[in-house]
């Protein structure tokens, strides 16, 4: 092989790894909060089967941790509440889930 070919090849490898980093580090914050909406999804469908509410529906963490569905939500040393707004198509629901997280500073 050539050292043309050898460059071509090392600059696309060094490329694919730089993207690949970048797009973890960038996205990193955000796999935080997957657990977290699953978490929240499976007791949102608690809630529903239990209340049987009317769509479209809107419900707050606070309203979830009064029922005892849930209890406080963190992720690492932040607090989050959430907004989850319930939709029902033909024959699925739509769950849109937004969060706010604050950090608590611990008292020394």
């Amino acid at each position: 092989m050539s050292n043309k070919l050898i460059m071509i090849w090392g600059t696309i490898i060094i490329l694919l790894v730089g993207t690949i980093y970048f797009i973890g580090v960038k996205y990193e914050e955000e796999l935080k909060y997957i657990s977290l909406k699953n978490e929240l999804k499976e007791s949102v469908k608690e809630y529903i089967a239990d209340k049987k509410p009317k769509y479209p529906l809107k419900i707050t963490t606070e309203e979830l941790e009064e029922e005892g569905y849930i209890n406080e939500l963190k992720i690492e040393d932040k607090i989050c509440a959430a907004d989850i707004k319930v939709e029902k198509t033909f024959l699925f629901r739509d769950y849109n889930i937004e969060f706010t997280c604050l950090k608590v500073e611990e008292e020394a």
